[in-house]
């Protein structure tokens, strides 16, 4: 210092401390923005830098830190250095909306000290073609309808479709499920278009049509009676006006069908070893196929028939050289039949009423038996009864008149047609 005439000096230090800055994002408005489509992708440049880096020191690291990525992107980051970054994302088909991404850039030297900057992802929606699928190939025959079902048709957006049919013959049909009657015999292309509203797909598939040939189907002379008798029922085929030649016959695919919820099956087929072409069984100078179908068989197309009535069954089958035949069979039906309506009361004390139905004139016979299967009563043994609902009185007496004793006991009910047993129980 100086006073004018005198002057003094003095030293002294300055210190300087080093200050570690924060890296920068190079970005305005303090994010990024990213737009894409479902089922596309995109990529996007960062880049971030250091106040430092004119110091000398190192750009810092550039990472994805993961945060707010759903699982219908795929994005993968790459650190290119000197802070410049390449971010790659990548939308699948339920992307669709706005998801926020995170970046983070580090301090080369103090990986504590960073920055984080969003990444904005709008991805747009797409309309994807529906799938159409229109099934077959389908088959059928001149005259009748052939169902026809889009069911395995598909939107992968899950989009609601409508369907409709161009059926190779100049008509056309609307839904899911169709069906169409054909007028002549015939290899079709069938076309089925599937529409969202926007977007449409087509599939086709093929009907081919044969002729249905004329035929007779008969039974023996006779019910059928699925509770007693033989263990097999013949059927019999014929043509009708020479419609075709049984050795035509592809004996493969004979087949009896009844009505829906006739049984606890649709369709039954013959006994192959029991199938024979040739004979004349109803004598008008035409040969049949002769064919037996097991008691087994019959019982499960009729199990939910309880009353007689007529067959109400369809004979078919495929002719070796294309077409087929198809004839209701003629015949009567005796179904199964539980002759004991019900026994009361039951445990009984001293006696009880018996209920039966018998479905047609002829004997009835009650019969009880013990705990070890010895015949101790006949209760009743008519060989002339009329048809319908019976009481019987059982007493709980033995056939010797005296009183049977308390415990389990067993009785057979028999009828020309049918049979019946249970068990009852004394109590006293």
């Amino acid at each position: 210092m100086s006073d004018g005439a005198l002057s003094d000096n003095e030293s002294f230090t300055v210190s300087v401390t080093d200050v570690n800055r924060t890296p920068v994002w190079s970005v305005p408005g303090g994010g990024y923005a990213l737009a894409m489509d479902e089922g596309s992708a995109a990529d996007l440049l960062v880049h971030a830098s250091d106040p430092d880096q004119e110091c000398g020191l190192p750009a810092p690291t550039l990472a994805f830190l993961g945060s707010g990525a759903p699982l219908s992107l795929t994005v993968t980051f790459t650190d290119q250095g000197s802070g410049t970054g390449l971010l790659h994302v990548a939308a699948s088909y339920d992307a669709a909306g706005r998801h926020t991404l995170t970046l983070g850039a580090r301090d080369a030297l103090d990986p504590a000290r960073s920055v984080d900057v969003p990444v904005q992802v709008t991805v747009g929606a797409v309309n994807r073609a529906p799938v159409a699928s229109a099934g077959g190939p389908y088959s059928g025959l001149v005259g009748m309808s052939v169902a026809m079902s889009a069911s395995g048709s598909s939107d992968p957006d899950g989009d609601a479709l409508t369907f409709a049919w161009t059926f190779g013959d100049d008509s056309q049909g609307v839904g899911a499920a169709v069906s169409h009657a054909y007028p002549a015999v015939g290899h079709y292309r069938v076309t089925l278009a599937a529409s969202d509203g926007a977007l449409a797909s087509t599939d086709t598939t093929a009907a081919d049509v044969a002729t249905l040939y004329q035929a007779r189907a008969f039974t023996d002379p006779g019910p059928i009676k699925l509770a007693t008798g033989k263990p097999r029922e013949a059927v019999y085929l014929e043509p009708v006006a020479e419609s075709f030649e049984i050795s035509s016959v592809d004996l493969s695919t004979l087949k009896l069908t009844a009505p829906e919820g006739t049984g606890t099956v649709a369709c039954i087929y013959p006994i192959p070893e029991r199938t024979t072409l040739g004979g004349d069984r109803d004598r008008n100078n035409v040969e049949e196929i002769h064919m037996e179908f097991a008691k087994e068989d019959l019982r499960a197309l009729f199990a939910h028939v309880d009353k007689r009535g007529p067959l109400n069954l369809v004979l078919s089958a495929n002719l070796l050289g294309g077409g087929s035949v198809q004839a209701t069979v003629d015949g009567d039906l005796w179904p199964e039949q539980n002759v004991v309506r019900r026994v009361r009361p039951n445990p009984m004390n001293p006696e009880a009423i018996i209920s039966v139905s018998t479905a047609e004139p002829g004997y009835l016979r009650i019969r009880i038996y013990d705990f070890n299967g010895r015949l101790v009563r006949t209760v009743l043994d008519e060989g002339s009864y009329p048809a319908g609902d019976h009481d019987v009185r059982f007493d709980g007496r033995a056939s010797d008149g005296h009183t049977l004793s308390s415990g389990k006991y067993f009785y057979r009910v028999e009828t020309p047609s049918t049979q019946g047993s249970g068990s009852l129980t004394i109590l006293k």
